[in-house]
């Protein structure tokens, strides 16, 4: 209730533009022009496609980047765990300035005490690490998070993300480390979809469990995730505000039971 108390306490380029500078001949440029001829590059002399150099070498070629997508997929922060966090954009492309991010977790009805309620606190060390922690007030659990986007999504190559948590919902302990590759769909099918899956290894189960969803933008601010932990099928409906507030609706599957469980997220992005 605490924490619950102060998240809702709190609610409340210039354009870069190339320089060209057109190299403009003059009468004194022109008389010298004879004398020089001789030792300039023949236009016809044979060339090295893709550097631009006469004779020039593959070593010598510039590193082709790879093309950055306008808009990439967005997975949870911890796949075997939805709803605790923000979600994860895999691409740079869209930065924001915010950097610590604090969320409240409850669902109704489920076994394990650490999943009932849970708040994590996570900070972006830089675009690709994500450092925070897991507590479980009803337990007194308390867990470290990491999260590395290790390279990210492109036109030619999905995005690649690894990190440690607490294992899945529902279960009373242990923890989770994973990996995940996740693509946007949007441009190929003209629909605002991203996939994401990977494995993931359980400390609780001592397993490893093949982890995925699906992420659909509706409208601004507005999506829906459905997501497989390994063990059942979570879903949540998430609406994300300009104040940087967040809330999500969740609908979980509790494996212990067979109980589908209903919750809320309520976070702050600051």
């Amino acid at each position: 209730m605490l924490t619950l108390a102060i998240l809702l306490s709190s609610f409340d380029a210039a354009t870069a533009v190339p320089l060209v500078q057109d190299a403009a001949s003059s009468p004194a440029v022109e008389a010298t022009t004879d004398a020089s001829q001789d030792d300039a590059p023949d236009d016809d002399a044979p060339r090295d496609e893709g550097t631009g150099s006469e004779n020039g070498s593959a070593e010598d070629a510039a590193p082709v980047e790879l093309s950055p997508l306008d808009h990439g997929s967005r997975v949870p922060l911890a796949p075997v765990s939805i709803g605790l966090g923000a979600p994860l954009r895999s691409t740079t492309s869209h930065r924001r300035d915010a950097r610590f991010e604090l969320d409240l977790r409850l669902i109704e009805g489920i076994d394990s005490d650490r999943s009932r309620a849970s708040v994590v606190a996570t900070y972006a060390w830089d675009e690709r690490l994500t450092l925070g922690f897991e507590a479980a007030p009803e337990d007194d659990s308390f867990s470290p998070l990491v999260v590395y986007r290790v390279f990210d999504e492109t036109r030619e190559r999905p995005a690649l993300t690894v990190g440690t948590t607490t294992d899945r919902i529902g279960t009373p302990s242990g923890r989770s480390y994973w990996a995940t590759v996740g693509r946007s769909f949007a441009e190929a099918v003209d629909f605002p979809v991203s996939v994401y899956a990977g494995a993931a290894w359980g400390e609780f189960e001592d397993e490893l469990h093949a982890v995925g969803g699906v992420r659909i933008d509706w409208d601004r601010g507005i999506s829906t995730t459905s997501a497989w932990n390994g063990q059942g099928l979570d879903h949540s409906l998430d609406l994300e505000f300009d104040s940087g507030w967040r809330v999500s609706l969740l609908a979980v599957d509790d494996d212990i039971d067979d109980e589908t469980r209903f919750g809320v997220s309520v976070g702050r992005s600051f």
